[in-house]
């Protein structure tokens, strides 16, 4: 892997042994002039026209939601929308997600939000949230089912 910075205001993740681009981080901040990493921990420091900015490679949370009576939480994990029930612990595999591109050039990762309706009443609603490697296309998947989540045959 190599990590560039550039003049055009982008921080980019390369991989060396495909020689392509894995990600793209973009701010408005202004020129990036200089990027160091920490030896050990997964952090990135920039420093640009307008100051500096540390982050990380990855997201380290991944997309969750706690419905409002806090009884059930939906998260997505390796391409699967999954309920965990609070009190008991148990899980259920809701449905496999498939994020695969629709355009050659489109590379979806990992998905960035989960959405939940919270003013529907007598079903879950929920929405996932995709971007492309370069943050320009979205992709949205749109999820609804019984409140009673225990009824739900996995789905593929």
């Amino acid at each position: 892997m190599i990590i560039t910075n550039s003049e055009d205001r982008t921080v980019r993740v390369w991989d060396l042994y495909k020689r392509t681009g894995i990600d793209t981080f973009s701010r408005d901040t202004g020129r990036n002039w200089i990027l160091a990493s920490h030896p050990q921990i997964n952090y990135l420091a920039t420093g640009s026209d307008s100051g500096f900015a540390v982050f990380t490679l990855q997201s380290e949370r991944i997309p969750a939601i706690l419905t409002p009576n806090q009884n059930d939480l939906f998260y997505v994990h390796k391409k699967q929308l999954i309920h965990k029930d609070v009190k008991s612990g148990k899980e259920t595999l809701i449905k496999e997600i498939d994020h695969t591109p629709t355009g050659s050039s489109l590379c979806y990762h990992h998905p960035t939000a989960l959405y939940y309706n919270q003013f529907n009443t007598n079903s879950h609603n929920i929405v996932v949230h995709f971007k492309d490697k370069e943050r320009i296309y979205h992709k949205y998947y749109y999820f609804s089912f019984d409140l009673n989540v225990a009824s739900i045959r996995i789905k593929s």
